[in-house]
């Protein structure tokens, strides 16, 4: 995980707290609050550190990182949702078409 003085020497040049905020996307006064270990993130807060600094920072907050099946299945979903009606049903054709090779490849008779 890059912390302040990780991102600060990549950078190249003397940073300030308050960059490093603008960077993570958070309020200043969040950020010293972490940092002082006065709070620690949650909810959006961490998924948004997990994006910048790494997967890292689930197990420094002491929290579960989220399934990796679930940003699958929601990238899925946000492209259905921008295609026209036709193409959907191309997709939703070649996602059965991936889980059933998928299914055959592992051996797997039937999804209960």
């Amino acid at each position: 995980m890059r912390n302040f003085r990780e991102w600060e020497m990549q950078s190249g040049r003397r940073q300030t707290v308050a960059g490093y905020a603008r960077f993570l996307g958070v309020k200043q006064p969040t950020l010293n609050r972490w940092m002082t270990g006065d709070n620690i993130p949650t909810g959006e807060h961490l998924d948004r550190l997990a994006e910048k600094l790494g997967y890292e920072v689930y197990a420094v907050a002491g929290a579960e990182p989220p399934s990796p099946i679930i940003d699958c299945l929601h990238t899925i979903q946000d492209t259905y949702n921008g295609l026209p009606p036709d193409e959907q049903q191309v997709l939703v054709s070649r996602i059965n078409k991936i889980i059933q090779d998928t299914m055959r490849e592992f051996g797997v008779k039937r999804i209960k």
